[in-house]
């Protein structure tokens, strides 16, 4: 059985559900408009900067370690577990990078329920204790459980709080204040990368991790102070200041388009993002032959030029919303991360990796800020953007463990990891362009109160009759479906002028009968559409008016009917304009 659908256009006469929050800026820009928030909120001040100082050495020890990776990768294929496969190696860093984001996504509740204190202070003792006892372990599998999951589950802990007490002390300037907290994660990743380039050549493996341990113990004495200063549980911002803590899971979301295209896309750009970040170091040692201090020089470089990056990034979101400056950082990651294949010489590969920190900069802040759009509901922004990054967090499992695998296939090392780091990249940055377009073709909706009905039943059970006053119908289910169905009353108010445009195959519908014995309402049926198209043209191509009286004659002729007699002239059915107030439209599809 056919499924039931149909459309109707209608001008809004109250405050109804019709009503949707309308994109700003310019045509580039998807975005929604803030709401009230129910909870009174002292917008920046010294408290507000002090955590914005204690987040971003929160950021620098849960990212900076993640992105100094590729420095300890480097380290343990060449030197401290040389037996051991690249591929299987990158499973360290990533099953920490997993759980930071996984662990980040499923603590939302705790956060709520006024637990970020002990949050904080457990996620900084567990990766401190992490550090340190990374630092005595000598196999592979000491390493995986101390620097992938034990580290990986204090990041995860400190994740949520460590950004959203920021982001609830600020309002006006959130977003500024967002960016600074985040610029912790690539200078943390600069500092130590260095604290590790400049102790390996003097002391032991273990005496290095030690001396990092110790620099992260005096960062979370300074930042969890500065965090938790005056602080007090609000509840959920994102919620809207609702008392009862999110849930992890909604079933809707499952079938709803823009969450999955964001969701995938994502997926796909987490797929690339971390692999030149791990194995820059080991590229420039075994394939260019650097010295292990100028691969971790060329690190930095990438680390350092991604603040830039951020900085520039989240201007032009705070100025146009945040899908487009997304979409520029994805496709030009992706390019020159292709462009990558061409770097062979140490000079080439210094301007790949300045590249590529610039260009990728704002691939980890900005898709959460492109989220509201995705889904305007604030009461289930924040379950949501918790499943969509716990997916996510899976791609950043899983891509460098497939890139370190590729690095070795084919004749030309390497040639695999950035053919599918560009080329994933690429599908992301694709997903998120049909993201935009269809954001932005929603939000056209929304300014002309256009509404979309699934189904005819839920058409039937509408009993807003009164809310909304009906414009324009426009049907495009197949005949059969319409011909027996009962069409409510109410879609067909007294209205000064109304249209329906009814594109199913046949002489008649119910919703065709209905509209005939409406007072005031035009009807067009697929034959009057067929020939107007007809018309347009037959104008276009010869740039002569179209014989339309004597055409629309044969075809009366022909079918034994009347065609709409709007057709006959053009001034007729250019002349109709909508009703003063934009139209909404529920539109059978």
């Amino acid at each position: 059985m056919a499924e039931d659908h149909v459309s109707v256009h209608a001008s809004e006469k109250s405050n109804t559900s019709l009503k949707g929050d309308n994109s700003s800026k310019d045509d580039n820009s998807v975005r929604i408009d803030d709401e009230e928030e129910t909870l009174e909120l002292i917008d920046g001040g010294t408290r507000a900067w002090l955590q914005v100082a204690g987040s971003f050495l929160v950021f620098g020890n849960l990212f900076g370690f993640v992105f100094a990776f590729g420095t300890f990768q480097s380290y343990y294929e060449l030197t401290y577990l040389p037996s051991t496969s690249a591929s299987n190696i990158a499973w360290i860093g990533t099953v920490a990078l997993f759980l930071l984001l996984f662990v980040g996504s499923l603590s939302g509740p705790l956060f709520d329920r006024g637990y970020f204190r002990t949050m904080l202070l457990l996620g900084a003792a567990i990766e401190t204790l992490g550090v340190f006892l990374v630092s005595i372990s000598t196999t592979y599998w000491q390493l995986m459980l101390t620097q992938g999951v034990l580290m990986g589950l204090g990041n995860g802990l400190l994740f949520l709080p460590g950004i959203a007490l920021v982001s609830r002390s600020f309002r006006k300037h959130r977003a500024v204040a967002m960016g600074i907290a985040t610029c912790g994660s690539p200078v943390g990743g600069v500092v130590y990368i260095l604290v590790f380039e400049r102790l390996i050549l003097r002391t032991t493996f273990g005496e290095t991790v030690r001396a990092m341990g110790f620099l992260m113990l005096g960062t979370y004495a300074l930042s969890i102070p500065l965090l938790l200063f005056r602080a007090t549980n609000l509840g959920d911002l994102v919620a809207g200041g609702a008392s009862r803590p999110r849930q992890l899971f909604d079933r809707a979301a499952l079938s709803d388009a823009p969450f999955w295209i964001y969701t995938i896309s994502n997926f796909l750009i987490f797929c690339g993002y971390t692999n030149p970040i791990v194995f820059i170091p080991s590229y420039a040692q075994q394939v260019l032959g650097t010295s292990r201090s100028t691969s971790f020089n060329i690190a930095i470089i990438a680390q350092a030029t991604s603040i830039i990056g951020r900085i520039v990034a989240g201007l032009a979101a705070a100025r146009i919303g945040g899908i487009i400056p997304l979409i520029f950082c994805v496709v030009s990651s992706a390019s020159v991360n292709l462009g990558w294949i061409g770097a062979t010489s140490v000079g080439s590969f210094i301007a790949y990796s300045a590249l590529y920190g610039t260009c990728s900069g704002a691939i980890v802040p900005l898709p959460p800020s492109v989220f509201p759009a995705v889904c305007p509901d604030r009461k289930l922004l924040g379950t949501r953007l918790g499943m969509s990054q716990g997916i996510q967090a899976f791609a950043s499992l899983i891509g460098s463990p497939i890139a370190g695998a590729l690095a070795e296939v084919g004749g030309q090392r390497y040639l695999g990891l950035q053919l599918f780091t560009g080329l994933v990249m690429f599908a992301g940055g694709a997903g998120l362009f049909a993201l935009w377009g269809m954001l932005r073709t929603w939000n056209l909706f929304k300014q002309y109160k256009i509404e979309i009905v699934d189904t005819l039943h839920a058409l039937q059970e509408r009993s807003h009759a009164g809310s909304v006053q009906i414009s324009v119908i426009v049907g495009s289910l197949p005949a059969e479906v319409l011909r027996d169905a009962d069409v409510p009353d109410w879609i067909f108010p007294n209205v000064e002028k109304g249209v329906l445009v009814e594109m199913a195959y046949g002489r008649t519908t119910a919703i065709t009968e209905k509209a005939l014995a409406a007072a005031n309402w035009t009807v067009f049926d697929g034959i009057d559409v067929l020939q107007q198209q007809a018309f347009g043209q037959l104008e276009a191509w010869t740039g002569r008016p179209a014989p339309r009286m004597e055409r629309m004659a044969a075809l009366k002729s022909a079918l034994g009917r009347t065609l709409n007699p709007a057709f006959a002239s053009r001034s007729r059915m250019e002349g109709y304009r909508h009703p003063r107030h934009p139209a909404s439209c529920v539109t059978s599809l």
